[in-house]
Formats: C-alpha cells, structure tokens, sequence
C-alpha cells in the first residue's frame, strides 16, 4: 500500500496530449551505428570507451596518475554539458576558448597554441591545476581522440563512408572505397564496416554492374578479413537485402537530397581547420552544399521524431496502439508532448544526441 503522504509522487498532471512509447528496431537505421561518430561523446565511446560516466585514460603513456580514470557528468562538469554535442571542430574552440578563459583568470601571459603548451602550463603553475582540473581532464581525452584519428586514418575512412551512403553512385566514391580497403594500414574492424555500407546502399539485385563491384569488393575483403568476418558480411547482405526495395531504406533516401543542397602540434586551431577545410571543398563540388563532409547523414530518427511533433507520421510504417490495446490507425490526435525513445538492440550516442 501506498502511503498517503506518498501519492503525491505517483500524481501526475493531466496533459494536453498522451505520452508516447515509440518502439523501432535497427531496419529504421542500419546505418548510424556504422558510421564513425563526430560529436565530443560518442567519439569518447567509440575511441576510448565510457563505462557508468567513467573514462578509463591509464593506456596513455606519460598520463598523470590524477587522470588515469575520469568521470563525466553532465550535471557535476559544465563544460562537458555544453560541448557532449559538439563535433570536434566545434569543439576545439570551445576547448581553446575554455582554456584562455582560465588563463586569463589567473593574470598568467602564456602562449597557448597547442597541447604541449597547455601541458607545459599546467605543469609549471600547480595552482592552476587545482583550479581548473577540468581543463587537464578534456585536454588529455582531446588529444588521446586526436592520436587515434591521426593513427587509424578516421579522416579518409569517415569522408568514404559518408560519401557512400548520401551519394547515389560516383565513380570517385568506388575508387576511394578500393583504395581503403586495399590498405594494409586500415584495421580490418573499419574494412568490415565500409564494405557493410556499400552492400546495404548498393546491393540491388539484376544490376549487372553493382554484382560485379559487390563480386570485386567481397574478394578484396578476403584477403584481410577472417572467414567467420567474410560469414558476418553474407549474412548482414542477407538480413538487409531488401531493406531499400520494401520502402525501409527512407534512412538514406531523407538524406539524398543533402548532395544537391598546418603544423600538427596545434590541435586546436587544427580540429577546426580540418573540418572547414572539408566543408569548403564539399560545398564547391556539390552546389554549394552547407553540409560537413563529415556529417553529411542525418540519423532517421531526426526525421522520425520530427514528424511525429507535426502529427505526420506514416500510420503505415509506424502502427499505433492505444493503452486499452485497441488500434488507433487513421484516428488523428494532439501530437505527443513527451516521447520514449526505445530502438531494439541499443540506440547509438548519435541518436541520442538528437532526442534531447
């Protein structure tokens, strides 16, 4: 029995419209959790792993011990709340601009240009250290994300795998795709991924010409790949084969039409060079495109969510059910004010990203 001093917590307001539950599984989107991620988590995820908001930073050589493992919490860390969602170029002048503000604070002339500088900064003024441990913290995890970018060649891999899955078919495209998965260099993980991108974009049976690539690019992969790998491709080619002939391949569909529409030491200044840079030179080859090259594709669940607010919703694709369990199909109502978010098999830091 609930107390009566307590039912207040179960009392909740009468809303304007019901909540929903929306429940979709990966054949909304079998792309996202594909593609290499560009926003301050989730690349703290994919490249270096957060496991209950902790951040293990120990393999780092010369890591200080204060910073071996770090927690990241939206609510304790106020810079990590503002910059979760960034991309990295955003996020290099938040951090530069993060940390001249606390040099400045403490009335020091420095030259910070770089990671070295800052390490060399916080080393010689400890006071600063205390002041400002945050600043130490996102330091190391930028540059540990940096190093990783740099040593598995992530700039090239992600401009192939957004490239494949926005642009319909170009030849360029096809031959950067080779090129890559030709490369020694490139850990077999990412090969496995590029060629599980080009099979569910390109993979469409009768089209004498795709078999023959799809043919040249299996054969590639076999000479890296183990055969439980190659096993793995057939079956994700078999689970998906029909996802754009049935209708379900709107994820890449919604975003067709975003193609028509320095010294290494400087980290900061070059995270956001790096991603201008690229912005410029898409923006030149495809009309003039605001995109970045680097998140051309813009999860599903964007477009999902977003027609869900305006009542728009393919009742189709997307059944409804009342809470009595009655269907509710082709009766219109006030859009949902709240909404539950439930991807089976786990939703990506991505497309969290977008939900909130």
């Amino acid at each position: 029995m609930i107390d009566t001093n307590e039912k207040s917590l179960f009392d909740f307001p009468r809303m304007d419209s019901t909540p929903c539950l929306l429940i979709l599984d990966r054949n909304a989107d079998p792309y996202t959790p594909l593609l290499q991620p560009w926003t301050y988590q989730s690349m703290i995820n994919e490249y270096i792993g957060i496991q209950r908001n902790i951040v293990d930073l120990s393999g780092i050589p010369g890591i200080d011990k204060t910073l071996s493992k770090v927690t990241l919490s939206s609510k304790e860390d106020q810079f990590f709340k503002d910059t979760r969602y960034l991309n990295f170029g955003e996020l290099g002048d938040k951090v530069s601009t993060y940390v001249n503000k606390y040099k400045d604070s403490t009335q020091i002339n420095a030259q910070l240009d770089s990671i070295a500088d800052i390490k060399k900064f916080i080393e010689k003024y400890p006071e600063f250290k205390k002041l400002s441990g945050n600043v130490a913290k996102h330091m190391a995890i930028v540059g540990e994300l940096d190093k990783q970018l740099a040593a598995n060649n992530i700039w090239d891999i992600s401009e192939v795998e957004q490239n494949l899955v926005v642009h319909k078919e170009y030849q360029d495209d096809y031959d950067s795709l080779l090129k890559l998965l030709r490369d020694p260099k490139v850990l077999n993980d990412y090969k496995l991924k590029l060629g599980c991108i080009f099979l569910l974009r390109h993979d469409e049976l009768g089209n004498e010409n795709k078999i023959e690539r799809i043919n040249e690019i299996l054969e590639i992969l076999k000479q890296f790949l183990s055969a439980e790998d190659i096993n793995y491709i057939h079956k994700f080619r078999k689970q998906f084969q029909d996802y754009n002939k049935l209708g379900s391949g709107s994820a890449a569909k919604n975003n067709d039409s975003l193609q028509s529409n320095s010294g290494k030491d400087d980290l900061l200044t070059e995270l956001t060079k790096r991603f201008n840079s690229k912005m410029d030179m898409h923006r030149r080859i495809h009309d003039n495109s605001t995109d970045n090259v680097y998140m051309q594709y813009v999860p599903n669940v964007s477009h999902i969510l977003s027609e869900l607010s305006n009542n728009k919703l393919n009742e189709q694709d997307y059944k409804s059910l009342q809470h009595d369990g009655s269907n509710n199909n082709g009766v219109s109502g006030p859009p949902p004010q709240d909404v539950v978010l439930f991807i089976v098999g786990g939703v990506t830091y991505e497309e969290s990203r977008l939900s909130n």
